[in-house]
């Protein structure tokens, strides 16, 4: 058999300024996926907000449930949760009809999924947490940690043995790994925060597992994670330190290569995988997402030979066209009433820019008590020069739940 998967992750979709951005983006991509005639849709995790975990509001449910019904029209569609969904905000979207189920996977589990290219075998794990793996009960740190071990082991364990079982049994069905969460050697996106308690799985024990391939949710940058196994990126941007492009993924699995590669792609993110002994052949192809571009511009007014001007050189503004842009400038108290700074701003609107963040950085006169604060960019580099004040440091989590709410703010 030959099997299509679109493989997709990290909507957050969220009642913002970005709402009608992230509406159009994701319904371009809905569109040319389907154009392909997949046979599985899936979605790694994170469909709504920036907080965790987040409950949608009608507004991003009235823009992801359209598209997800427009997939349930070709093909079963798969949904694992991630660390920002809520389990019964998105058990939802179960509920919705379609030509095709809507399967949503909010803890560890394997199933079998009937598509038109037949059965194919789907190992969820969804963002792991140490309730999720080994319950409530009260535990000492050391103690949690090897029970938190000893559950992923044997979880991983017997999905090793289930897929070499069923390639005896039936050895044209797929075998695919979904999974949402951090493997060894991960890379972030830009401003993306990762939690110093993370579960993390490690490589050799996903590249351990013998599956046709493996679909990650969470790093909102693509990359491989292990040998087959692939993080997409998330379809759009989220913040302007992510300036890597986004889009997702059209996987082709197959008992040969021959079969996968008829009709190939030649393009930058085509990526082939020979049958093997314990696993079929497949090609995995990057698809960009037509979303918004984010741009940087930083400049500095002050002294310039004993007359204000701009320290650095004039902007390029050709980047700002459909853009949405964020000006940050620099300048010393003596020099803010002569900072052409409305100029500039009036200049990239008619530049072309969508939107503008605006942030204008004073540098005092005087020197101030907590100089790495005043020194930080951005609101989010000032809080974290903030808690290296305190004593003791706010935890992991405290500090994830701080700059998600810091996000959401700047995002309104």
């Amino acid at each position: 058999m030959s099997l299509r998967i679109v493989h997709m992750s990290d909507l957050h979709v969220r009642s913002d300024a970005r709402l009608p951005d992230q509406a159009a983006t994701l319904r371009a991509v809905v569109d040319e996926a389907i154009g392909y005639h997949p046979d599985l849709w899936l979605i790694t995790g994170d469909l709504y907000g920036r907080t965790v975990p987040h409950r949608s509001t009608p507004l991003e449910r009235a823009t992801l449930h359209p598209e997800v019904v427009r997939m349930a029209e070709v093909a079963p569609v798969v949904v694992i949760a991630g660390n920002h969904d809520d389990d019964e905000d998105i058990l939802g979207l179960q509920h919705l009809r379609g030509n095709h189920p809507i399967h949503v996977i909010t803890s560890a589990q394997r199933l079998t999924v009937e598509t038109m290219g037949g059965p194919v075998a789907l190992y969820c794990l969804p963002y792991p947490t140490k309730r999720s793996l080994v319950g409530d009960h009260p535990m000492s740190l050391s103690e949690a940690q090897q029970a938190i071990e000893e559950r992923l082991a044997g979880l991983l364990g017997c999905w090793r043995h289930e897929i070499r079982k069923g390639r005896l049994e039936c050895p044209e069905m797929p075998h695919v790994f979904l999974f949402h969460g951090v493997i060894a050697g991960t890379k972030m996106s830009g401003g993306e925060v990762m939690r110093d308690d993370e579960i993390t799985l490690s490589r050799a024990d996903v590249d351990a597992l013998p599956f046709d391939y493996g679909a990650v949710g969470h790093p909102h940058l693509r990359q491989e994670l292990a040998e087959r196994c692939w993080a997409p990126s998330s379809l759009w941007r989220n913040d302007y330190s992510e300036t890597d492009p986004k889009g997702w993924h059209l996987v082709d699995i197959a008992e040969t290569l021959s079969e996968v590669t008829a009709d190939p792609f030649y393009e930058e993110g085509f990526t082939t995988y020979r049958e093997e002994d314990d696993r079929q052949a497949c090609t995995v192809r990057r698809m960009l997402s037509p979303c918004r571009t984010f741009h940087t511009i930083e400049v500095e007014w002050g002294d310039v030979g004993g007359l204000p001007g701009w320290i650095t050189p004039p902007p390029d503004l050709s980047p700002c066209r459909d853009a949405e842009v964020r000006v940050r400038l620099q300048v010393g108290e003596a020099w803010v009433g002569s900072c052409p700074w409305g100029e500039l701003l009036t200049a990239i609107r008619a530049a072309g820019a969508v939107r503008l963040a605006p942030e204008r950085r004073v540098i005092p006169s005087q020197r101030v008590r907590a100089p790495a604060v005043a020194a930080a960019e951005t609101s989010e580099a000032k809080m974290q020069a903030f808690w290296e004040t305190l004593e003791p440091p706010p935890t992991g989590a405290e500090r994830e739940a701080a700059i998600g709410a810091l996000r959401e703010l700047e995002g309104r």
